[in-house]
C-alpha cells in the first residue's frame, strides 16, 4: 500500500453557501460535515468563470495567461470556424506530468477539459467535452471495463427543463457511473492521488437553481432527491478515506460557483447595435462566426471576451496597430454602462495586459467583462435581443467556490492555487513550482 494519499473531490459549480443551504435544508449529513468543517473556506475561480477555464488551472497548478485555455469555444483566425476547447488547447504541462517524473501515480474520473484522454502515470478518464469513449480513457486498456459496465461520459441535457425529469434521470446516471468506476479504481489502493469530479451538480444548477431554493417550486422534490442521491456517494467516498491510514489528506473543490439568472445578456448583439460588429449575411446557427465582415472592428466569444479585429491576426482583419487602442476605446464605451432595469450589467472590465500578463497566444482576448452577480454573458451569431431568457435559470459566478482542505493550513486563494498546493503535497519544495 503506497502512503500519504490526497483524495480529492469536485463539485462543479457548488458554492459555499448553497452547499451549506442544500446540507442543512435536505438534511445531507455528509456534505454537512464537510461545509460546516474549520477546513471549508471560500475561494475565487479563475476569469472567466467557466469550467474549461478553471479545471484547467487546476490541474496546471497556472492561469489562462500560462494555460492558454480562455473559454468554452475557439475561432480559427483564417476559416472563422468555431471549436470547443479540449486538452489540445492547453500550452504548459500539467501537474500530473511533474508527478509521474516522481513516481507518484494518479488516478482521476470525470475531469472536464482532458479530452482525449492523455498519457500519465496512472489512469485517467476525461470529463466535459469528452466526446469519444475509446478517447476518453487512458491507457486504452480500461477502454473494454467502462465499455462493460456502460459508462456515461455525460448527461443528455438537450431537453433541458422541457421534460425535467428525464434530466434528472439522465444526471443520477452519470452520477452512479462514477460510482461504479470509483469502486473499481479505488479497491487496490494502488495510488497516491485519487481524483474524482461530479459535474452533475453543475447541470443541476444550470436547468434548476430557482427549484433548489423555492419549496413550492414542483421541481423542488426532484432537486432534493438528486442532492440525497449525490450525499450517499459523498459518504461512500468520506467512510473509504476513513479507512485509510495515515498520513493522508481530503481535498473538496470546486471551479466556479453558481447564482440565479436575471437575464443572459448577449454582448454580440451589443456590439452589432453600436457598429462595431457588422455580419456580411445572416447566420446559419448560433455558432456561425463566418458570417463577421471585414467591416467589423470587434467581436466576441463566450462569455464575455472581446477580441478587436487585427489586420494579420485574422484573414478578414481591418484594425492597423494605429487603431488598435480607438478601437478598445469605443468598445469599453459601448458596454460599460449598460443596464438591464436599472441594474448594471457590468461590474469592471479587464485589458489583456492586465488580467493575463505575458499571455501572448493568438486566442488572448484583447478585452474581458465581468458581469454582476446573476448576468449570463453570451456570444451567439444569431440573435437579435441583447436581453433574454434561453432555458438555463441558474449561472456561473465567480465568488464563493467551495474549497475543503482536511489539513485546514493550505494558502488557497485560486482555483490555480488548488494546482500548486497538489504539487506541494508530494513533493518536498519550498518554492512555488512552476511546470
Amino acid at each position: 500500500m503506497r502512503n500519504n494519499k490526497l483524495v480529492i473531490i469536485g463539485l462543479d459549480g457548488m458554492s459555499v453557501s448553497q452547499a451549506k443551504y442544500v446540507a442543512k435544508k435536505f438534511a445531507l449529513p455528509n456534505l454537512e460535515f464537510i461545509v460546516e468543517n474549520k477546513g471549508c473556506i471560500s475561494i475565487e475561480s479563475e476569469i472567466p468563470e467557466l469550467s474549461p477555464v478553471n479545471w484547467t488551472s487546476f490541474f496546471t497548478g497556472h492561469g489562462p495567461e500560462t494555460h492558454g485555455v480562455f473559454g468554452f469555444v475557439n475561432l480559427d483566425p483564417n476559416t472563422y470556424t468555431l471549436g470547443i476547447s479540449d486538452f489540445t488547447r492547453v500550452k504548459c504541462k500539467t501537474i500530473f506530468d511533474e508527478l509521474g517524473s516522481y513516481d507518484i501515480i494518479s488516478r482521476v474520473i470525470n475531469l472536464p477539459n482532458t479530452y482525449p484522454a492523455p498519457s500519465i502515470r496512472g489512469i485517467l478518464i476525461s470529463g466535459f467535452v469528452a466526446l469519444d469513449l475509446a478517447l476518453s480513457v487512458y491507457p486504452r486498456e480500461y477502454l473494454p471495463y467502462l465499455k462493460k459496465i456502460k459508462y456515461c461520459l455525460e448527461a443528455d441535457t438537450s431537453k433541458g427543463i422541457k421534460d425535467p425529469e428525464y434530466l434528472f434521470n439522465e444526471v443520477k446516471k452519470t452520477l452512479h457511473s462514477r460510482k461504479r468506476v470509483l469502486d473499481f479504481l479505488w479497491r487496490d489502493l494502488a495510488w497516491d492521488l485519487f481524483i474524482i469530479i461530479f459535474t452533475e451538480t453543475d447541470r443541476i444548477n444550470h436547468f434548476f437553481y430557482p427549484a433548489i431554493f423555492d419549496e413550492k417550486d414542483h421541481l423542488h422534490p426532484l432537486c432534493m432527491s438528486f442532492f440525497k442521491e449525490l450525499d450517499k456517494v459523498l459518504g461512500d467516498i468520506l467512510e473509504r478515506f476513513y479507512g485509510l491510514p495515515f498520513p493522508k489528506r481530503l481535498m473538496v473543490v470546486s471551479d466556479h460557483g453558481f447564482c440565479e439568472v436575471i437575464t443572459e445578456v448577449d454582448i454580440n448583439v451589443l456590439l452589432r447595435q453600436a457598429g462595431i460588429l457588422v455580419f456580411e449575411k445572416r447566420p446559419r446557427s448560433e455558432f456561425d462566426a463566418s458570417i463577421i465582415s471585414k467591416d467589423s472592428k470587434a467581436f466576441a466569444l463566450d462569455p464575455g471576451r472581446i477580441y478587436v479585429h487585427k489586420k494579420g491576426l485574422f484573414s478578414k482583419g481591418s484594425v492597423d496597430k494605429k487603431d488598435y487602442k480607438k478601437v478598445v476605446e469605443d468598445v469599453i464605451s459601448c458596454v460599460k454602462d449598460l443596464e438591464y432595469n436599472g441594474k448594471k450589467v457590468f461590474k469592471k472590465f479587464f485589458l489583456k495586459e492586465e488580467i493575463y500578463p505575458g499571455a501572448e497566444f493568438e486566442d488572448t482576448p484583447d478585452i474581458v467583462l465581468i458581469p454582476n452577480r446573476g448576468f449570463d454573458l453570451k456570444a451567439k451569431f444569431d440573435r437579435d435581443n441583447i436581453f433574454g431568457i434561453y432555458g438555463r435559470f441558474g449561472t456561473h459566478f465567480g465568488e464563493d467556490v467551495l474549497f475543503f482542505d482536511s489539513l485546514n493550513g493550505s494558502n488557497v486563494k485560486k482555483v490555480r492555487d488548488i494546482g500548486q498546493e497538489i504539487l506541494k503535497h508530494f513533493i518536498a519544495k519550498k518554492e512555488i513550482i512552476t511546470i
